[in-house]
């Protein structure tokens, strides 16, 4: 509608100004059209250019909160992490006094024992008090020796005892 061609004059007749060539007027009617259609130009251009930079603010906008949003959970793991740590070495250090203080007690408990007599008499004394085992006649402080077959020789290789 703005750019649209003026229709022709009515006819006057005997007009005493010629009615075609009154380029004055029409020149600063373009002028005007040209100038209001580039200021409009313009504020579409400023509309198109604002709406770009409004999307890209929602964008970064949006990014920035999922950047914010991803950072907390990134703390909140870090966060649990760390109190898992600090949980299992804590029981962990329990554990390890548990175990040194019934280590403890253990030793303690032996040394005890050690020091109690048992009823029966210890085995080394039993052996001190026999001089021969009464089965087979062996001393009790032999060792692997054999006092069966005495004059007899095993030779290495053979299958015979001479």
């Amino acid at each position: 509608m703005a750019n649209k061609t003026q229709q022709l004059p009515g006819a006057y007749p005997n007009s005493s100004t010629p009615v075609f060539g009154t380029d004055a007027d029409r020149l600063d009617l373009v002028a005007q059209r040209r100038k209001r259609a580039h200021e409009i130009y313009k504020e579409q251009l400023a509309s198109m250019e604002q709406a770009k930079t409004d999307k890209i603010l929602k964008k970064l906008q949006a990014n920035q909160e999922e950047m914010n949003c991803i950072n907390k959970a990134k703390a909140d793991i870090k966060d649990e992490l760390v109190h898992r740590y600090i949980h299992s070495t804590e029981a962990r250090h329990r554990l390890e006094k548990e175990w040194r203080e019934q280590a403890e007690q253990k030793k303690v408990a032996d040394r005890e024992a050690a020091r109690i007599p048992s009823p029966d008499e210890l085995l080394l004394s039993q052996c001190d008090k026999y001089h021969r085992c009464l089965q087979c006649q062996r001393k009790p402080t032999n060792i692997g020796k054999s006092s069966f077959f005495k004059d007899t020789v095993f030779m290495s290789g053979t299958r015979y005892i001479v």
